[in-house]
């Protein structure tokens, strides 16, 4: 899983090569403790998605995680 910019302001392109379009998918951002933050339904296509952070959140390291009906990915994103 890709994730660009990185950093950035809070609004994300995910990418995740090799797996299937069109598909839903679980997107969940956690905080450095491991406290879910947000979770939503998502579909890849074939650019990957774009996520924005809740708006709510403060600069700082967070973890994001894609889950389908394959193997989960993630990616540590930075929101400055």
């Amino acid at each position: 899983m890709v994730v660009y910019p990185n950093p950035s302001s809070g609004k994300f392109v995910i990418r995740w090569e090799g797996q299937k379009l069109n598909k839903q998918m679980l997107l969940s951002l956690f905080d450095i403790n491991g406290r879910l933050l947000s979770q939503q339904a998502v579909m890849l296509n074939e650019w990957g998605l774009l996520f924005e952070s809740p708006t709510n959140l403060f600069a700082g390291l967070y973890h994001a995680t894609l889950v389908g009906k394959t193997k989960p990915a993630s990616a540590d994103v930075v929101i400055e």
